[in-house]
């Protein structure tokens, strides 16, 4: 398994996953500006395999749509995957919602309000 290159933060999102043989459904469980792990999934993927993704992110509710993410690891009922470079609108958005939830996630949260929305 390659090392990645930023750590993942915690995020749980429907994801429509398109492979070779049709559409299926899982769960982003984590989260990185270059890529997530998909859990919760009966699809049968392996390393190296491009898929399509859908799905959005708490800033916005229209999806986002992924072609060619490629599979970077599989386990049980889950798998790795690493986006394809994005245009740069969305790399700042993954960016900007990736530093919000970090921060959500690990600072002391007693009377903190934090914002996904985007100017």
């Amino acid at each position: 398994m390659p090392k990645r290159r930023t750590a993942r933060v915690a995020i749980t999102r429907p994801v429509e996953i398109q492979g070779p043989h049709g559409i299926s459904h899982g769960t982003l469980c984590d989260f990185s500006p270059s890529g997530a792990r998909v859990c919760r999934t009966e699809v049968k993927v392996h390393c190296g395999m491009r898929l399509t993704l859908r799905f959005s992110l708490p800033d916005r509710m229209e999806p986002i749509e992924l072609k060619q993410a490629v599979v970077s690891w599989v386990g049980t009922h889950e798998f790795g995957i690493g986006f394809p470079k994005p245009s740069r609108e969305l790399q700042a958005r993954f960016e900007t919602v990736y530093e919000l939830l970090l921060d959500a996630q690990t600072a002391d949260t007693n009377n903190r309000v934090i914002s996904l929305r985007l100017s």
